[in-house]
């Protein structure tokens, strides 16, 4: 289907998203009224088809589920609604957060714009982080009575400690509960006094 509205994507709309790397916009029938070269390039990528002004948006989307969401999110924008969020095509890991914002003619909305960020790169560094996070604190957790704890020195020699991380059997063992950022001394005064 052609589009019969022919608006330039909005300079002032742009401003307002932080270096958007992937413009479109699209009329209240989903087909294309202009796009940026880097869109162009993105839909050649990810769907295999090279895009032109008037071809249905939709119907370029190959994945059932991109293809839902997309609608769903410019049925949003047409409803005068401006809002992000994130889309994902795992097979491909690539992660997209999307500002949708509909387009305005005379106080009527005609169509919707979409500044895209790839954002791929940190999406997947963050989970790779949480991986290793939730690796580390499973270890942590699973090792028989753990203290991770800074000591205090006078004169070079060792006087105190503060516990900064414990695990659940450290606390079972010592029968405490809540030491983190918490001095031995003040935590165990009888093993203290002891020594």
């Amino acid at each position: 289907m052609k589009t019969k509205t022919k608006k330039p994507i909005s300079k002032s709309l742009a401003r307002n998203v932080e270096n958007p790397t992937i413009v479109f916009s699209v009329d209240t029938h989903y087909c294309y009224t202009s796009f940026n070269a880097e869109h162009k390039a993105e839909m050649k990528k990810v769907t295999g088809i090279t895009i032109k002004k008037g071809m249905n948006f939709l119907e370029c989307i190959q994945v059932p589920k991109i293809k839902r969401l997309s609608k769903k999110s410019l049925n949003k924008a047409f409803k005068g609604e401006s809002f992000s969020e994130i889309h994902s095509v795992p097979e491909l890991a690539i992660y997209y957060e999307i500002y949708w914002h509909p387009t305005y003619a005379a106080n009527k909305i005609i169509g919707a714009s979409a500044y895209i960020k790839n954002i791929s790169e940190n999406f997947i560094s963050s989970l790779k982080i949480k991986e290793i996070e939730l690796f580390y604190s499973s270890l942590f957790d699973s090792l028989n009575g753990f203290a991770f704890c800074k000591m205090e020195y006078r004169n070079n020699k060792a006087v105190d400690f503060t516990y900064l991380k414990v695990n659940q059997a450290y606390l079972n063992y010592t029968h405490q509960k809540d030491i983190e950022g918490k001095r031995f001394s003040k935590v165990l005064p009888a093993v203290k006094k002891s020594n």
